[in-house]
């Protein structure tokens, strides 16, 4: 994988980057990178989703060209008569040069590094593998999320991730990684991470030294929080890039002098990245309150606006408005139709057209008032509870107590240190990254969810890293008031110190990562770190670079240490899927040909790791008499995968009875049905033991049986309409689309064998109907996602998904990937578009005071 993602993404990015220089002068290196990384990046998906298998050649002679175009360019001949362009040319491509070589050095080792490291897939990311497995089948388009979350298309569109499902089947494609192996390919964003970081500390945040700024920005993609993302498939690493990347330019098109002007190049180019923030997952809360906070800055300073900049404070006052008007009849009255006034229909209407990822109305109700799907407000916890919580949020063995200390102190900083006061963009992304760490900590908080904090804050421990390493570089060149800040910043740092002790004593240890469990050496580590802080800030005053590079290198050290608990107890790294792998491995050494069939309890797991064109994988029935019902009808040659392990057999409705689980220990399932005289066998043919616990796999005994029910495959995705009413799961099947038969209807829970005549209605009801099983729901998985297997033969029959992509919004959404490939050379009708305007209103006027 690291050589494909260098071949068609980072080394074409060069060549791209002088053609952009060429197309926009006033573009600097790292500026001209972004952009071309990025065109880079969504063409390589294009081509992919256009040619499939043939889009690595398509690639190949793209990069060979774009590497060729630049030196027939008129750049080349214009730098021969132009000593000052030819110096000012060969630094920036230098500086490309380097950028470039870092990559291609750093990508290799990370990779070779990190490809080892245990992965076990969380919830989410089970999911994305497989919708890639289905995508690569069927070339169905499909969107994140549920009945609730999504309804109207727009809400399919802005938060369905899609374009992140597209970017791991491109990976699919290009490097061969099975599914379980596509965590690799988060790897570019964490390069890419490191760039936009470069970018924000020497052209907004000043770092001028280049040296220092790449080794800051090295230490923050290090970070014990930021790491260990880039080997995931979630896509909250590409998420953090695009963010950081459109703060970038937003910040980089204001220019504040005399007179304030907003570029509108960049201005542009910070649109664009925005929305590749939010394709990739919807986080509108950083640009809100940054929104806020510019348009209060801009509306303070209007008198010393240009044009541009009084047109687009307007727009962004219209934005601010139409924002909260949605906010306060869609978001809250939604809420209050369904909380306080008990109106579905209202509630179903409104709901139509909400397309934030999280209700803000659930979420602020939620911290202080119960509501019946959430049971937890602020008021649920403990005091030490709360230090808990504190602690995890500011994780200082992560970021330092130094910096965690300087982040807390990041609002006073900003509005009282004069320089930093003076310095707008600091005060802009001090404020912004304060106010969205808040909000974020108490609203997760109050719903019981804080262990999303570092996925939802990733870019804000990012931010706050930058700006603290910002405020130890200014302090320590700039001696004024640095006793007094120094005075108060370690006080909060011993405050802190103080609130991990008391934690670590009182629970056991502490916890500064995702899911981690808790690492009981956390407080010894910190205060020594602390103190050898102190001793390198002490020689700040006769030598601030070797105290800033001493300190530094502190850090690093000490981040690189506590990487290691991150990866000893977060479940993201156990290594189950080990056992996973040896059970693929023998299955498809065993495979013959055809579609064979798996029923497995650890079903949400294994089916990332088997070819999904060779194996149909499912979960077993709920109960055991239908399971037994379902050994009975089962192909020969069919295989049963169990598990008593609790990691992998959790998910699945048969694991929450008991009767799946007494099966894994033995050698044979023999079954006898006396109606019949038949007599079938399941034999266990191979075990894996990982922790004293078995992964089985049993074996149907028998010849095949004949196949002998043709499957029309182009029915497969159509034969039916699903209907969700509220109490049940209908299934029309259409005429004509499948003779009278017996199929298994598999969700991602539970499967169940229907009898089918055609054409007929299936009912699915809302609850399982049994005696001995209560309150254990059907309906509204059959109506989110199901595939129906015959059992005549073996192959999927259909493949319902209810966020599945009609004709239209497939169109749409590949338009809109279109458009994002060309959005580079867009930014060349800026500036002609903006003369047309200016010369026909200055015509126009003219016109006017002719007549008048």
């Amino acid at each position: 994988m690291p050589m494909v993602l260098l071949a068609f993404i980072i080394l074409p990015a060069l060549p791209f980057s002088l053609i952009l220089k060429k197309i926009d002068k006033t573009l600097n290196a790292l500026e001209a990178f972004h952009i071309a990384i990025t065109f880079m990046l969504f063409f390589s998906i294009f081509t992919t989703l256009i040619f499939d298998k043939k889009a690595s050649i398509i690639l190949t002679l793209f990069s060979l060209v774009i590497g060729i175009l630049p030196l027939f360019s008129r750049m080349v001949k214009e730098a021969d008569f132009d000593k000052n362009l030819e110096l000012k040319m060969k630094k920036e491509i230098t500086l490309l040069l380097e950028y470039i070589i870092l990559s291609s050095i750093l990508l290799p080792i990370l990779t070779y590094l990190l490809k080892n490291t245990p992965r076990w897939y969380s919830a989410d990311e089970t999911f994305y593998a497989f919708t890639v497995s289905i995508y690569e089948q069927y070339k169905v388009m499909f969107a994140y999320g549920d009945l609730n979350s999504i309804i109207s298309s727009i809400a399919k569109y802005i938060n369905g991730r899609t374009i992140w499902f597209y970017y791991l089947y491109s990976m699919r494609v290009l490097s061969g990684a099975k599914p379980s192996e596509l965590y690799l390919s988060s790897i570019l964003f964490l390069i890419l991470v490191l760039f936009a970081s470069l970018s924000i500390l020497i052209d907004l945040l000043n770092v001028n030294v280049r040296e220092l700024a790449v080794i800051s920005a090295l230490f923050v993609v290090f970070l014990p929080i930021v790491l260990p993302w880039s080997i995931t498939i979630l896509s909250d690493l590409p998420q953090t890039y695009f963010i950081l990347t459109s703060l970038y330019f937003i910040l980089k098109s204001l220019d504040i002098n005399a007179v304030f002007s907003i570029n509108l190049t960049r201005f542009f180019y910070f649109l664009i990245f925005a929305f590749y923030s939010i394709l990739f997952k919807e986080n509108m809360i950083s640009f809100a309150f940054f929104l806020i906070f510019l348009t209060i800055f801009l509306n303070r300073h209007k008198k010393q606006l240009n044009n541009d900049a009084r047109f687009l404070l307007k727009i962004f006052k219209l934005i601010l408005l139409i924002s909260l008007l949605y906010i306060a009849i869609v978001d809250f009255g939604s809420f209050i139709f369904l909380f306080f006034l008990n109106n579905i229909k209202m509630y179903v209407f409104l709901r139509r057209y909400f397309i934030l990822g999280d209700s803000l109305a659930e979420l602020l109700f939620g911290m202080f008032m119960k509501l019946p799907w959430d049971s937890y407000t602020l008021f649920s916890f403990s005091w030490r509870q709360w230090l808990d919580f504190l602690n995890f949020a500011l994780a200082p063995e992560a970021l330092s107590p130094l910096l965690s200390a300087i982040f807390i102190a990041l609002p006073a900083l900003s509005l009282l240190h004069k320089e930093f006061r003076a310095d707008p963009k600091f005060k802009l992304l001090a404020l912004t990254t304060s106010c969205t760490y808040w909000f974020y900590f108490f609203t997760l908080i109050g719903v019981n969810r804080l262990y999303d904090f570092t996925r939802y804050s990733l870019h804000i421990y990012i931010l706050a890293a930058l700006l603290s390493i910002t405020v130890v570089y200014r302090l320590i060149r700039n001696h004024n008031d640095v006793r007094k800040w120094l005075l108060v910043l370690s006080i909060l740092m011993v405050i802190i110190l103080l609130i991990n002790y008391k934690v670590s004593t009182e629970l056991g240890g502490t916890r500064f990562f995702f899911d981690m469990l808790r690492y009981d050496r956390s407080s010894m580590l910190l205060l020594v770190e602390s103190a050898l802080i102190g001793c390198a800030l002490a020689v700040a005053r006769r030598s601030p670079s070797i105290s800033f590079v001493a300190l530094m290198l502190i850090l690093f050290t000490f981040s690189l240490l506590f990487l290691k608990p991150v990866f000893d107890k977060s479940w993201l790294f156990r290594p189950f899927g080990d056992a996973l792998k040896k059970v693929s491995n023998y299955l498809e050494g065993t495979y013959k040909g055809g579609k064979v069939l798996v029923i497995s309890n650890a079903y949400t797991y294994l089916r990332n790791y088997l070819d999904f064109g060779k194996f149909i994988v499912i979960p077993p029935p709920i109960g055991e008499d239908e399971f037994l019902g379902m050994l009975k009808v089962l192909p020969n040659g069919s295989y049963l995968v169990l598990t008593n392990h609790p990691e992998m057999s959790w998910y699945e409705y048969a694991n929450a009875q008991s009767y799946i689980q007494k099966y894994v220990k033995s050698q044979k399932i023999n079954l006898c049905f006396n109606a019949s005289k038949e007599c079938i066998e399941v034999e266990k043919v191979y075990e894996v033991k990982r922790d004293g616990y078995v992964i089985a796999v049993f074996l149907k005994k028998g010849q095949p049986q004949p196949q002998s029910l043709p499957v029309d495959h182009g029915l497969r995705l159509q034969p039916v309409n699903v209907a969700y009413t509220q109490k049940s799961c209908i299934l029309n099947l259409k005429e004509g689309s499948i003779n009278n038969t017996k199929i298994i209807l598999a969700t991602t829970r539970f499967s169940k064998i229907i009898e089918v005549v055609s054409p007929s209605t299936i009912v699915i009801p809302m609850f399982y109907n049994s005696d001995s099983l209560k309150n254990i729901r059907m309906d509204i998985y059959v109506c989110v996602y199901h595939i129906a297997i015959t059992l005549d033969n073996i192959d999927v029959m259909w493949l319902h998904m209810y966020l599945k992509f009609t004709y239209m919004e497939s169109i749409l959404y590949v338009g809109t990937l279109i458009l994002l490939s060309i959005a580079p050379f867009l930014s060349i009708l800026i500036k002609p578009l903006r003369n047309i305007c200016n010369f026909s209103k200055a015509r126009a006027l003219s016109k006017l005071a002719h007549f008048v």
